[in-house]
């Protein structure tokens, strides 16, 4: 179904990066923090991920739910206007294993001694933060307003409301093909009043990255708040993203 496979990609992939001038030489960057342990970048490192995504809209009356597969290589090395080294990540999406990938944008990354920034469309979303250690706690919306409203199911929703992460656990057991690893789990939201809900929760494996991320973000009218989420939901969505392969 054409409409939200669109709206899928807007979940996984909310805005694109600035504009950025390229660096003609590749330069390997030394770092000496542990975050990049868990953030590793390098030229031709691939992901694919399984994409699933229920959207809410029309009310709650329309809900629709999304199969994909997302691949995330990264090309290219980049400057910004500070002299950051930037890592441009491309992304793509297909349906199922058979399709062919279509490109649908790129995101950027960089990492200095204290943290890990990532640009999803034009969003600087801080991931990852030193020290690496149980309780502590980070603001990912240091560069923009958490405020701000992105389409999502014809409807505008503040997806990053509330977002106050914290790192919950340094050793944390997730499944990659058939194995159980340890993993940083990064609380990224948990806070719900009686008009809203933001629930995300972020794993990194050391070598790897991000292994599985879980969101739900839902918006009510504030009527029958003693009403589940799944029945009182107007406007949102619940949407999980699984590493599948990593190279």
């Amino acid at each position: 179904m054409a409409k939200p496979n669109c709206l899928s990609i807007l979940l996984i992939s909310l805005f694109v990066s600035g504009l950025l001038s390229c660096n003609t030489e590749y330069e390997e960057p030394v770092f000496n923090n542990v975050i990049s342990d868990y953030y590793p970048v390098k030229l031709n490192s691939e992901w694919i991920y399984q994409s699933d995504s229920i959207i809410y809209s029309q009310g709650g009356k329309q809900k629709d739910t999304l199969r994909s597969f997302i691949r995330e290589i990264i090309t290219d090395t980049l400057r910004d206007a500070t002299g950051n080294l930037i890592y441009k990540t491309d992304r793509y999406i297909r349906k199922n294993g058979s399709d062919d990938w279509h490109r649908i944008n790129a995101w950027t990354v960089y990492i200095n001694n204290s943290s890990v920034v990532r640009t999803e469309e034009n969003i600087p979303l801080v991931k990852l933060v030193s020290p690496l250690k149980e309780g502590t706690r980070f603001r990912s919306n240091v560069n923009f307003d958490d405020n701000i409203k992105s389409e999502v199911g014809g409807e505008f929703i503040a997806v990053y409301s509330g977002w106050r992460p914290v790192v919950e656990s340094v050793s944390t057991d997730i499944s990659y093909r058939n194995q159980t690893l340890s993993a940083i789990k990064i609380k990224v939201a948990d806070v719900e009043s009686i008009i809203d809900l933001r629930k995300v929760n972020e794993y990194y494996v050391k070598g790897i990255g991000l292994v599985r991320k879980e969101m739900t973000i839902m918006d009510t009218d504030g009527n029958n708040p003693d009403n589940p989420w799944d029945v009182k939901v107007k406007k949102g969505f619940i949407h999980t993203l699984q590493l599948i392969e990593y190279k």
